[in-house]
């Protein structure tokens, strides 16, 4: 009967996991912002009185809503006007290209077979160039056609509002749905799950900190544009895998190509050296030091939770796999006394 009901919740788990997920990704927010509401806890207002934490978590939000729309309201004209600029900017870069192809193929003596594939680019770069802008839009709008995505967008902050306002209440709350046994079971693995869910946090930040910076230093020295900006898209892209580096790529092609192509491909290659090194040496470096998780178990898990639930479950593997881990020793911790 116990298998059989353990079965059920996960098949009820499993058909519900875009809840969970939200869920999820609410707690991991409210544990990064968790510092700054005790911080604006304790600021004191007249003799006796503080800060409410209500207030504290409604002013912490405000301000990350706030700075999240500043980047977006930044960064979408800044792309946009890229885009746009290297749609404008394409046929005369092909035509360099083509030259300098031609250029170089000229030392070696003729070759049929390259003439004709440069007079086929030539001729179909026109053409590629609505089916670019199609594909762009097309791809954006695919990002936004979901309306449970857009709902999960807008229930995000409210959970993560309650769970910092009103962590108690809504902890005693979910532990009532629980029986008696199983309720005593999570109160003491609960320790075990809040020092790795902060372990976590401490290290995606470390993380997200050496991309940004090393990006950013990287592309200013090589001169490509928008640096600062580009650094700071990078570092938030290491909390998206795949997605946040496939449009941090984008933002640094587009702002090199309103130079030349060279600074586009350098920019490029700088990210993707950038990528490789921080996804080879630092990355589960960091976690084995944060999480005492095997740069091994780091990979695997980024990878299987990529492959079951998508970006989302890459996202979410680290912090499963570093709480089922919590949860196992602290059991077996248990159980030795």
């Amino acid at each position: 009967m116990l298998a059989l009901a353990a079965a059920v919740l996960l098949v009820f788990l499993w058909t519900i996991r875009s809840v969970v997920m939200l869920v999820a990704f609410a707690l991991l927010l409210a544990y990064v912002l968790e510092p700054l509401v005790v911080l604006l806890e304790r600021i004191p207002v007249g003799r006796r009185l503080r800060l409410p934490r209500p207030f504290g978590a409604f002013l912490i939000l405000a301000a990350l809503g706030g700075s999240v729309g500043w980047l977006v309201v930044i960064s979408t004209p800044l792309l946009v006007n890229e885009f746009t600029g290297f749609l404008g900017r394409l046929p005369g870069m092909m035509e360099s290209f083509i030259a300098y192809v031609r250029l170089r193929a000229a030392a070696t003596g003729p070759n049929p077979g390259l003439d004709h594939a440069l007079e086929t680019l030539q001729l179909n770069s026109m053409s590629f160039l609505p089916q670019l802008a199609g594909g762009a839009l097309k791809w954006v709008g695919a990002v936004f056609s979901r309306a449970e995505q857009i709902l999960g967008l807008a229930v995000l902050p409210i959970l993560v509002f309650y769970l910092l306002a009103d962590r108690d209440r809504v902890r005693e709350s979910l532990l009532r749905l629980l029986p008696e046994t199983t309720r005593e079971n999570v109160l003491d693995a609960g320790p075990a799950v809040d020092r790795a869910l902060k372990s976590y946090v401490r290290g995606q930040a470390l993380v997200c900190l050496t991309q940004g910076v090393g990006t950013g230093a990287m592309l200013a020295i090589a001169g490509v544009p928008n640096a600062l900006f580009l650094g700071v898209l990078a570092g938030l892209g290491e909390v998206l895998p795949l997605v946040g580096a496939m449009i941090a790529t984008i933002a640094i092609l587009l702002s090199g190509f309103s130079l030349d192509w060279w600074h586009g491909v350098t920019g490029v290659a700088i990210y993707a050296m950038n990528n490789w090194l921080l996804g080879t040496f630092i990355t589960p470096r960091v976690m084995e030091r944060y999480l005492e998780i095997h740069p091994f178990t780091v990979i695997v898990s980024v990878l299987a939770g990529g492959h079951l639930l998508g970006p989302p479950g890459a996202i979410l593997a680290l912090p499963v796999a570093a709480v089922t881990q919590a949860l196992v020793e602290d059991r077996g911790r248990r159980e030795r006394v």
